[in-house]
């Protein structure tokens, strides 16, 4: 039987058994492993180049005190990133035109009789593991796009490029299920 001490900061001896702190696996995250997919917009699942996953931050409010330094207490707002993406566009621009429109769709969102849940979709960003397993998925909520980048046309390029935009999706929140 093994007697736990107390020690400085609230935890025990036991806690400081270096074995307990080992990771599962030795693995790191590769981020070419990964995909990502919108409900309402299955077609620009195979030309998505890359795609990031947002931090997330905590607001801060101050407190005086009679001190020199103040007290720092976290606030009830957390605020998330943007959702960025870069596509290609295939030559017949079907997933352009398939945010476009979803894009022109939730500008008249105020109208009177407009549900603004038709205008949302989620999305999910599958993480996969070095066996190409899917280990993590990260659902977003509320998804809608706020930005649909430029398409450059030029003829001064002698090799021939695909197109490839920034995509901008705004989100109320997201969901990171171990699928482990």
């Amino acid at each position: 039987m093994s007697v736990e001490f107390p020690i400085i900061g609230g935890g025990t001896s036991g806690q400081l058994d270096p074995s307990t702190r080992q990771p599962d696996t030795d693995n790191y995250l590769k981020t070419n492993n990964y995909k990502f997919t919108i409900t309402r917009c299955p077609l620009i699942e195979y030309f998505i180049q890359s795609i990031n996953l947002p931090g997330i931050s905590v607001g801060m409010t101050e407190f005086p005190t009679r001190y020199a330094t103040q007290v720092k207490l976290p606030n009830n707002l957390a605020d998330h990133g943007e959702l960025s993406i870069r596509m290609i566009v295939d030559e017949k621009l079907k997933n352009f035109i398939e945010m476009y429109e979803w894009i022109k769709e939730t500008v008249p969102l105020r109208e009177i009789g407009n549900d603004p849940s038709t205008y949302f979709s989620t999305a999910n960003l599958l993480v996969l593991n070095s066996g190409f397993t899917p280990v993590v998925d990260v659902e977003f909520i509320n998804v809608y796009p706020t930005r649909l980048g430029d398409i450059p046309f030029t003829s001064a390029q002698t090799m021939t490029e695909p197109a490839v935009i920034d995509l901008s999706l705004s989100y109320s929140g997201y969901i990171v299920k171990d699928l482990t």
